[in-house]
């Protein structure tokens, strides 16, 4: 779905990768930033929304996206819509000013781990378990996930209710290792934003929590090995890399922790 702003330019983003692949991305939102909550009531629009079982926000303006998130849980009598939101440049907001966007309409928030120290408010290099249960337990009714480059990502949800406080399960979800792979990286560029979107799409395709991550954060490696900015890898590449004997290990190998 597209729109056009007239007399605006579009948004561009600059991007900046040094010598050891690391990316930084100047973003001038530009026409991005004029649209409005009355696009998302637009027919066609509208439709989309009601007929999608999973919508992925990332950064519209604040407003657009609490309005989009509210659409897809209150007016989509057809199907269970599950939300992820991905805040990125919106975390400049602050936790209290999410949470109030949010309400109960976030399945899944995800983060990286600067963000995520960020909103929970601790320094810049904290431990980002501690920033995910951090968050996890301010924000009880939807799952936690912060991704953290080649070391992978954290899942930290919800559990069981026990004497009337809810524990927290918390998952580290490793990745595959490049070298071993005869891989390199050559570009970070674009990896969280191939993450969320494999996320999204294998939770479509109904894959449960654990897998949808474990088969992302490859994806996101993968495309650190590509120099093009929009060089995402294909499904049979993430399949191929997902399925060696090294991967099914680290699946298989994925602990649990209890976190109260």
């Amino acid at each position: 779905m597209r729109s056009k702003a007239r007399g605006r330019w579009s948004g561009t983003a600059y991007v900046i990768v040094d010598s050891k692949g690391e990316g930084m991305i100047l973003t001038d939102m530009a026409a991005n930033q004029t649209m409005t909550e009355e696009f998302i009531s637009q027919p066609s629009v509208s439709l989309s929304i009601d007929n999608a079982n999973t919508i992925v926000v990332i950064d519209p303006p604040l407003d657009v996206a609490s309005t989009l998130l509210t659409r897809a849980k209150e007016h989509n009598a057809k199907t269970i819509t599950t939300t992820i939101w991905s805040p990125a440049l919106l975390t400049r907001y602050g936790l209290a000013t999410l949470q109030a966007c949010m309400k109960d309409n976030v399945d899944y928030l995800i983060l990286n781990e600067h963000e995520a120290s960020y909103l929970a408010s601790m320094e810049w290099n904290t431990d980002a378990v501690a920033a995910c249960r951090n968050l996890a337990k301010n924000l009880p009714r939807c799952k936690v996930v912060v991704t953290l480059g080649p070391r992978g990502s954290i899942f930290c949800h919800p559990g069981e209710e026990e004497a009337g406080e809810k524990e927290l399960t918390l998952l580290t979800v490793p990745t595959m290792d490049l070298a071993s792979c005869g891989l390199k990286i050559v570009s970070t560029v674009g990896a969280g934003d191939t993450f969320v979107g494999t996320f999204a799409a294998l939770k479509t395709k109904g894959l449960d929590d654990l897998e949808a991550l474990f088969t992302a954060n490859i994806a996101a490696a993968l495309k650190t090995t590509k120099e093009e900015t929009r060089g995402s890898p294909t499904f049979d590449e993430v399949s191929y890399y997902r399925n060696t004997r090294h991967s099914r290990s680290l699946f298989s190998s994925i602990g649990k922790k209890q976190i109260r």
